[in-house]
Formats: structure tokens, C-alpha cells, sequence
């Protein structure tokens, strides 16, 4: 099949931030995948921020996306690991109908940050002890739904104060 190429553009990504750290098992596992990576909590964060004016022909924005795995303040054994990147995104709006725009920004721009990390996860734990870490599937549409929820909430707390 031929591809189309999407009016959504990754125009650059940089990674911000990298931690990794190996915390020893007390005893040696024997399904490290099963046994620890299956455990460990995942954080993700994420925030749009828009570069061009709504007049212009090409929106452009960046997504700022943090990734947390067992980051946390009494990890479990294996590996600790913060990712912090920012994808700049390039959008036509003349070949885009209005309806789709925020889905591209919102969902496309967004998987594809978090893809961009999970590789950068995937090579900073290929030679580590334990083996290559893979981030696990994630339900786009939560996040997006958590982060709705967020800024309502603080929209209220902040109307309260």
C-alpha cells in the first residue's frame, strides 16, 4: 500500500532530561519481565504549548512529555528511569478540516512523543543489566482524559482562592 503523508509534521525532538539508575535485586530473579518490569509504576505527563499564531497557515507547537518508570521514593528493584523530551510539531491547517486539528495536535502529536521516548528507554537499557527495557502499551485517550481532569480541577481551586 502507499503511504500518505500526514499534514502533521515532526519538525525536531530533543530529549530534556535523562536519569537512570540500576537498583540491585536481593536475590537473582529468574523472569525479570514478569517479576519486576510488570510492577513498576508509570508516569506521564505532558502539556501543549502553541508557537504560532491561530492566523497563520502552518500551526506550530511543541509537546513536552515526561515519562516516569518506578521513579519513585522507594523504587523496586531494577531500574529507575526518567525521560523528559520536547517534539516540535509543524501542522497545515488549509489541508486539515477544523474538526480533525485537535485530534492531530492533541493524539497524533502526542503518540508519537511518547514513541520518541519509549526508544530513547528502550537504548538506555539495552546494555544494562536486566536487559532492554520496553515501555508497555499506554491508553492515549486516558491521559488525555486524566489531564482534562487536571485542569479542571485547578481551574476550580484556583476560582475558590
Amino acid at each position: 500500500m502507499k503511504a500518505t503523508k500526514s499534514p502533521l509534521v515532526l519538525d525536531t525532538f530533543f530529549l530534556l532530561e535523562n536519569r537512570y539508575k540500576f537498583i540491585q535485586p536481593e536475590e537473582p530473579l529468574e523472569n525479570v519481565q514478569e517479576q519486576l518490569f510488570g510492577n513498576y509504576h508509570i508516569d506521564i505527563d505532558f502539556t501543549t504549548r502553541a508557537i504560532s499564531s491561530r492566523e497563520d497557515t502552518n500551526q506550530v507547537f511543541d509537546v513536552f512529555t515526561k515519562i516516569g518508570i518506578n521513579n519513585i521514593k522507594q523504587p523496586l528493584a531494577g531500574y529507575s528511569l526518567f525521560l523528559e523530551g520536547v517534539g516540535r510539531y509543524i501542522l497545515d491547517k488549509e489541508i486539515v478540516p477544523e474538526k480533525e486539528v485537535e485530534n492531530l495536535k492533541n493524539l497524533s502529536a502526542l503518540t508519537m512523543s511518547i514513541g520518541l521516548l519509549r526508544g530513547v528507554l528502550m537504548d538506555i537499557t539495552s546494555n544494562a543489566p536486566m536487559g532492554k527495557y520496553i515501555l508497555p502499551s499506554i491508553a492515549i485517550f486516558d491521559l488525555i482524559k486524566e489531564k482534562a481532569s487536571q485542569k479542571k480541577r485547578r481551574i476550580k481551586t484556583n476560582a475558590k482562592e
